[in-house]
């Protein structure tokens, strides 16, 4: 990995390429998510970008937590298919980690899926010290339930 660094708005195109091929989402939605980030100059998101050799194969997306006193949530962390499995997802989280300790923020939260499709991210999660804090039944749809994750930082 090169850098991770804050997104800048010339990143767009290639994130989407980025989480397209993940099958997170459909990448068409990310510039509707990420145009308050560059619209608002007191927005409290923060987009991180990770570059390996100039080309971009990651992003994270973190805000604090309304109505919380310096808690993160973790809403987005992406690092493209032909680039997972190198260490990268673990780099970005590392950033985030050192940026949220930086704001002062104690604790990081994270959702994802319950599905089977998601297991590979719940394990990351765990690895990485995150500990399973709830699971809502049934919440993406019938059978599909989200599971929260917390670190303290």
């Amino acid at each position: 990995m090169d850098k991770i660094r804050n997104t800048i708005s010339s990143d767009i195109k290639a994130m989407m390429e980025v989480i397209d091929s993940t099958g997170l989402f459909p990448g068409e939605m990310l510039p509707e998510m990420i145009s308050d980030y560059f619209a608002e100059n007191q927005s409290e998101a923060h987009w991180l970008t990770a570059e390996s050799n100039g080309k971009i194969v990651g992003l994270a997306y973190f805000l604090p937590e309304r109505l919380t006193q310096l808690t993160l949530n973790l809403l987005l962390i992406a690092v493209h298919k032909e680039y997972q499995g190198r260490g990268l997802g673990k780099a970005i989280l590392k950033e985030v980690v050192s940026r949220g300790r930086e704001l002062n923020s104690h604790l990081l939260l994270v959702e994802t899926s319950g599905h089977p499709h998601f297991e590979n991210t719940r394990k990351f999660y765990t690895y990485f010290g995150f500990q399973v804090e709830a699971r809502i039944r049934d919440f993406y749809q019938i059978g599909e339930d989200k599971i929260v994750f917390w670190m303290r930082l």
